[in-house]
Formats: structure tokens, C-alpha cells, sequence
């Protein structure tokens, strides 16, 4: 496994699957679900409050120095797990269970996936949402269940990389204008 918060995604999810999880699991910043009829919603990303840690600790060893690592980073993520419970007339007890049931599982997997690929993974916090910081910021979208945040540090390498884009640019530009013209097409003609 890379050290990407998008190849941790794409495991996590993998592992769930095979554990009969329903729901997507998915990258990057979304809001809250609309779709009610799904059970489960499971989002990464990174977690740009925290923000990452760079050491040099690994600098040292004839491996970092071989492999052009020069620093290790802790990559600061968070998942929100949305849960609802399934059963008929569920309770607030009842959510709170399914996002607890959900988020062991999704925390038990995130281990498996980081022992396998011998990636360091801490786990910082763990909490559930208040239905009033949950829905502070969208009162038109209620989420019909309980939210779960889990806020974790997966460690990967700094690497010395050179840079694959277009290049520099060779010149300034200054004599577009940010018209745009619009026309209508010819009718075509009738047979």
C-alpha cells in the first residue's frame, strides 16, 4: 500500500466489501449524504486542521539515503462515518450502535490494511457528532442516523521527486482579453 489517503480509501473499502459492509466508502470532502436510503457512508480525507508532521528521523539510515527519503511524514486524516440503524422504528440508541458497529469495523480494517502493508497508523481520536454540530451547517439535509469521526495519522516517505509537469513559463502573457463572443449557428436548411 502507497501512503495516500486515496490508496487507503480504495483498501479499506476493498476489505469492507469482503466483510459484507454495505455502503460506499469514499475520498475526499463531501457533505452529508442525501441519499436515505442508504445505511452506511464512509468519507476519507485529509484532515487539513491536524495538518501533517514531518520528521527527519529516517534521514540517517543507508535505506532513506538509497531510496531518496530523506524525511518521513504522518499524514493527518479523518473518516466520518454515517450510520443508521436498519431496524423498524430504530432509536437513537439503536443509530448510535450501528455507528459503533460500523466504525470497529472500519478502524479494525484500516489496521489490517496498514499491518499488511507495514505502514504505521495512529489513531488520535474518536468521537460521535451532536445532532446540533452535525446539522449546524446544512438545516435543510438531515441525516436520519448517527455520525462517527475518527481522526488518525498513517505514516509514508518524503520523497525526493523531480517535477513531471508542462515547466516553467517562458513568457508573459498580455495581450488576452476575457471577452467572450458568443453567435448563433446558421439554421440549417430544410430538404
Amino acid at each position: 500500500m502507497s501512503s495516500t489517503l486515496g490508496d487507503l480509501t480504495r483498501a479499506v473499502a476493498a476489505e469492507l466489501r469482503r466483510r459484507k459492509f454495505p455502503g460506499p466508502v469514499v475520498y475526499g470532502k463531501l457533505r452529508a449524504p442525501t441519499r436515505h436510503d442508504l445505511v452506511h457512508f464512509i468519507v476519507f480525507e485529509r484532515d487539513r486542521e491536524a495538518g501533517d508532521s514531518i520528521n527527519a528521523s529516517i534521514a540517517s539510515t543507508p535505506q532513506a539515503t538509497e531510496h531518496k527519503r530523506p524525511f518521513s511524514r504522518a499524514l493527518a486524516g479523518r473518516v466520518t462515518i454515517y450510520a443508521r440503524s436498519p431496524k423498524p422504528g430504530a432509536t437513537e440508541e439503536d443509530h448510535e450502535q450501528e455507528v459503533d458497529d460500523v466504525t470497529d469495523g472500519v478502524l479494525t480494517a484500516m489496521r489490517r490494511v496498514c499491518v499488511s502493508g507495514k505502514v504505521p497508523l495512529a489513531i488520535t481520536s474518536c468521537r460521535l457528532f451532536t445532532a446540533e454540530e452535525f446539522n449546524a451547517d446544512r438545516p435543510n439535509e438531515q441525516w436520519p442516523g448517527s455520525v462517527a469521526r475518527v481522526t488518525f495519522n498513517v505514516a509514508g516517505p518524503v520523497r525526493e521527486v523531480d517535477y513531471r509537469g508542462v515547466g516553467p513559463l517562458t513568457g508573459v502573457v498580455d495581450d488576452v482579453a476575457n471577452d467572450v463572443e458568443a453567435a448563433l449557428a446558421p439554421e440549417a436548411e430544410s430538404p
